[in-house]
């Protein structure tokens, strides 16, 4: 017979389970989000981060960061459109820019960060 105790580890482990699902689900919706705004502006004669650009970034960084984390896009959006002026890569600051946005733990927030700085 079960005990109590054990019924509910094994249902926090499977809500732990389910977050982590939803957490990659979030992941590749943004993944792909992120690379259709890439692939689209690769095939515009724009070669430089413009209006429409930033645009698309904050649509799909607010979607994807969540309510708790949209005040991330807009200075994210500021940061790639100077360090694209001064050479940076569009593609790397885009990809590190959603993974700030998107990151769950504090680690991975700085990891992306530091990704993005070196970009």
């Amino acid at each position: 017979m079960e005990s109590p105790s054990s019924r509910t580890t094994l249902s926090g482990n499977n809500q732990t389970h389910r977050r982590g699902e939803a957490n990659w689900q979030k992941r590749w919706k943004a993944l792909l989000l992120l690379s259709a705004l890439l692939l689209g502006s690769a095939c515009s004669n724009a070669e430089q981060w413009n209006e429409s650009h930033k645009a698309n970034f904050l649509r799909a960084c607010r979607r994807e960061a969540g309510y708790e984390k949209q005040d991330l896009c807009t200075p994210l959006a500021t940061e790639i459109n100077i360090k694209i002026k001064e050479g940076g890569s569009k593609t790397c600051l885009l990809f590190a820019a959603n993974e700030i946005a998107v990151a769950a733990e504090p680690e991975q927030r700085a990891q992306a960060r530091e990704k993005f700085d070196n970009c």
